[in-house]
């Protein structure tokens, strides 16, 4: 196993951050795990951040509320609607497609800068106009298809794997050579306790998550001395009408459910 990274100087405000949403007023968190980055080309690049969202009522390993975003389609067969989930946080209505090679229509996407077409019953690709193509598959039945494998136009891609245990619980990213770039690591197969970050030179930083009451609580990035590690902490607050309120530290905002 590499050995973690880590600096005295870093800012642990590089992994965490948070801002109310103008367009609510609510508050909103993001967390930043890693970026896939293009090898030959600087301007190739995706961000791997988990996000809070109001909306989002599931648990895929971070506790309610907390996803990363991925590309997801449910069809038919989970879901009476059939919707596509972006990873630019955009959702959709689509019709499925009538032939096992065809499209999959968007229902009310007005700009044309995506497309979505089936490669065979348990797979399909989103095929972006700046050239990023994205695999999603079925990975177990009752599941929506998830996103297993981003390609950039020059032929770089990351394959996202997920526990075999639990197919809602994402395992790791690896690059094109195999290299793991993301590992997130589960004592129940359910909950992730670590996420593992290549940095230079073969070598990880380190994030961990605690939890309570199926919510993240404490996102803490441990010191190489074995000091005080920094941290953020989330509380959440029962209400009778809602699931809970989260309020991130030293913010007068509030996340509501």
């Amino acid at each position: 196993m590499s050995d973690f990274i880590y600096s005295n100087a870093f800012n642990f405000s590089t992994y965490v951050n948070g801002g109310v949403d103008l367009r609510t007023g609510q508050y909103g968190v993001t967390i930043h795990l890693t970026t896939l980055r293009s090898q030959f080309n600087p301007h190739l690049s995706r961000d791997i951040s988990l996000s809070f969202s109001l909306m989002n009522t599931t648990d895929t390993g971070f506790g309610t509320g907390w996803s990363l975003h991925n590309s997801e389609y449910y069809d038919s067969a989970v879901k009476p609607q059939p919707t596509v989930s972006l990873s630019s946080g955009e959702r959709y209505q689509v019709e499925s497609a009538d032939e096992p090679n065809g499209y999959i229509a968007f229902k009310d996407k007005k700009l044309k800068d995506a497309y979505i077409r089936t490669i065979h019953e348990r797979q399909i690709g989103i095929v972006y106009k700046i050239g990023m193509t994205e695999t999603l598959t079925r990975v177990a039945d009752g599941k929506p298809f998830r996103l297993t494998r981003l390609d950039f136009e020059n032929g770089e891609w990351f394959d996202f794997h997920y526990n075999p245990e639990n197919p809602d619980v994402l395992a790791s990213i690896t690059d094109t050579h195999g290299t793991a770039l993301l590992r997130l690591t589960s004592h129940d197969n359910h909950t992730i306790d670590v996420a593992y970050v290549r940095m230079a030179e073969d070598r990880e930083s380190r994030l961990d998550f605690s939890y309570a009451n199926n919510q993240l609580v404490t996102v803490s990035l441990p010191t190489e001395g074995g000091g005080p590690a920094p941290h953020t902490v989330f509380s959440y607050n029962a209400l009778p009408d809602r699931d809970f309120f989260a309020q991130p530290p030293n913010t007068t905002a509030v996340i509501a459910l």
